[in-house]
């Protein structure tokens, strides 16, 4: 179970993408004296932008900005202008964060009520300090009956781990949350699977009231790791890239909101937050609690040179805990040169959107396997192979592995309806 919690939290690569020069711009390779067939207002292939100076083919990388047509209709490489943050909405009226302790009963149970009165969702987080595992074994609804939370399996705190997280209602057809006490049981096992009694599980409660089921913010404190100040070119990539995955959320009524930090005391090179919780939970703490956390790091501190991305868990928590966070590698995006280019850029996009997209609750739409599937029913159940899965899923912002096409990654994902429903029933997205 928690090899398949790994797997699913992940961002894969498909292909390394090659490596290109991204000095913008810079004419390059000036060829024949003749311009062939390109046309009066120039061409651009593969972000060079091609055209017909003095009788002679120029060539212009475009780097990290876009070639496409200017105002006069004539290609160029086009300098992108970054929007600015939306105006954060007032969390008071939204939004309650509790946290307690409760403590296990003689089998081993942690049991307590959420109270929902009027409200959307909720999310529960439960860590302890005891070793051992914990997973959530009941949820029971006001009126004493119990949520089938396995068929389909609609969250992974069903499954035993050192930390547990889970939002409810997952999916829009679970909702609307119904109002009154929901009872939420939690299982505390040792390592060889007894109960264990009198011990302290540390429960955060996120209680979320929203009207508008289809427009929602979330809000990022995007870190840095391991530097004192961010390099301009780095931090240049970075905008872009984040401009990029805002675009993506906007077209699914997501505003997103992030602000930008360094942490020279934490790792250049980061745990996965499964690897180190204490490190995970330390910089959490240093966030806002309605904030989620993203760790943008040089590199994994492990050696898998598969991994783009992961999330901490499915769904992750805004407050602070062993598994809060997202873990993303820039110099994993940037190529074998360490400098961003327009398609690195959007590759680092659609990393950061897949990866917070785990966070609010989805699941790959198919695993690797081409055997295990999502819960939700807009998403094509019936593939069974490499072929058949890249056609119907492989343009989903949740596929498993990076397939880009055209101009960049960010212009070829989705977000289905159930997926939205998903999305904007997560507590964090306000």
């Amino acid at each position: 179970m928690l090899l398949l919690l790994t797997l699913v939290g992940c961002f894969l690569f498909e292909t390394e993408p090659d490596p290109v020069d991204t000095d913008v711009p810079v004419d390059t390779d000036v060829e024949e004296a003749t311009c062939g067939r390109i046309p009066p207002e120039g061409r651009c292939e593969d972000n060079v932008l091609v055209e017909c100076v003095d009788g002679e083919k120029v060539k212009t990388d475009c780097g990290l900005f876009e070639c496409g047509p200017g105002d006069d209709g004539l290609n160029i490489c086009i300098e992108p202008s970054l929007d600015d943050n939306p105006t954060p909405t007032d969390v008071d009226d939204l939004v309650s964060v509790l946290s307690g302790t409760v403590t296990t009963n003689r089998d081993g149970i942690a049991a307590f009520y959420v109270t929902a009165e009027d409200a959307t969702s909720f999310l529960i987080s439960a860590t302890m300090e005891e070793r051992g595992f914990l997973w959530v074994t009941d949820l029971q609804d006001p009126d004493g009956d119990s949520v089938n939370l396995s068929e389909p399996v609609l969250t992974y705190a069903i499954f035993s781990d050192e930390h547990t997280t889970l939002a409810w209602p997952s999916r829009a057809e679970d909702a609307p949350l119904a109002d009154g006490d929901w009872l939420v049981a939690i299982q505390v096992t040792d390592r060889q699977g007894y109960g264990m009694r009198d011990v302290d599980v540390a429960v955060d409660v996120m209680v979320k009231t929203d009207d508008d089921p289809n427009d929602g913010q979330l809000r990022v404190a995007l870190v840095y790791t391991g530097m004192e100040t961010v390099d301009p070119d780095l931090g240049v990539g970075v905008d872009l890239a984040i401009d990029a995955w805002r675009s993506i959320y906007d077209r699914y009524g997501i505003e997103l909101i992030v602000d930008q930090f360094v942490a020279a005391d934490y790792p250049l090179l980061m745990p996965q937050p499964r690897q180190d919780g204490d490190l995970w939970a330390s910089l959490s703490a240093a966030t806002d609690s309605v904030d989620l956390l993203v760790v943008l790091a040089e590199d994994f501190a492990d050696s898998d040179a598969s991994l783009l991305g992961v999330a901490g868990a499915i769904p992750g928590t805004p407050t602070a805990g062993p598994r809060a966070g997202i873990l993303v590698s820039w110099a994993r995006h940037a190529g074998v040169n360490g400098e961003f280019n327009y398609d690195e850029v959007s590759y680092l996009a659609t990393t950061l959107a897949h990866e917070v997209g785990h966070y609010t609750g989805l699941f790959h739409p198919v695993e690797l396997d081409w055997e295990s599937f999502d819960p939700l029913g807009d998403t094509p159940s019936t593939c069974d192979d490499d072929t058949s899965c890249y056609r119907s899923l492989g343009d989903n912002l949740m596929f498993p592995a990076s397939v880009c096409y055209g101009a960049g990654c960010e212009d070829d994902v989705e977000i289905t309806d159930d997926q939205q429903g998903v999305m904007h029933l997560y507590p964090g997205t306000l």
